[in-house]
């Protein structure tokens, strides 16, 4: 049963860009950032710490919008979303035993396995491709006379246009 009736985040009404909230159990700190896309829209971007120690436990850039729900006995849910890259994402995170699982991703649909939390950075990325490391990994791929090539025929197109110019 959750602990909030509503979704976090609240906007604070003071107009601040960025506050905190801890978790009802006092394990997790949430640092909020608020930061403006095109046409007016907020962005709600989510840190989270561990209260204790500060270490941290999700950090993600200024376009992951959120939505946070506390459940019971130190856990939350995430559900993330990213203003300029493909993807989405609902997650379950358990402070106590730190562990996360996604909450759309098993066959049948429901909610995958628990997996150790030291790997939660990496499979909101994975959820999330940049456009640019998406470029980036399909050049790689490309076979490696490819780029040689492609500067050869770049020099010779350069040099012919070089001695037509004379």
């Amino acid at each position: 049963m959750a602990s909030a009736a509503l979704p976090s985040p609240a906007l604070p009404e003071d107009g601040a860009e960025a506050w905190d909230e801890l978790s009802p159990d006092g394990r997790t700190l949430v640092r909020w950032q608020l930061s403006h896309g095109r046409m007016s829209h907020m962005i709600v971007t989510p840190a989270c710490y561990d209260a204790e120690t500060g270490a941290a436990i999700l950090r993600l850039d200024s376009g992951f919008d959120a939505q946070l729900r506390w459940l019971d006995h130190g856990r939350f849910s995430l559900h993330l979303r990213h203003y300029w890259r493909r993807g989405a994402a609902a997650i379950e995170i358990d402070r106590k035993a730190d562990r996360f699982r996604l909450l759309e991703d098993a066959v049948p649909p429901g909610p995958g396995p628990w997996v150790p939390i030291e790997r939660l950075h990496r499979e909101v990325e994975a959820r999330f491709p940049s456009p640019a490391r998406a470029a980036l990994a399909k050049a790689g791929r490309a076979p490696h006379w490819r780029i040689p090539a492609g500067l050869l025929l770049a020099a010779l197109a350069a040099a012919v246009v070089w001695r037509l110019s004379w």
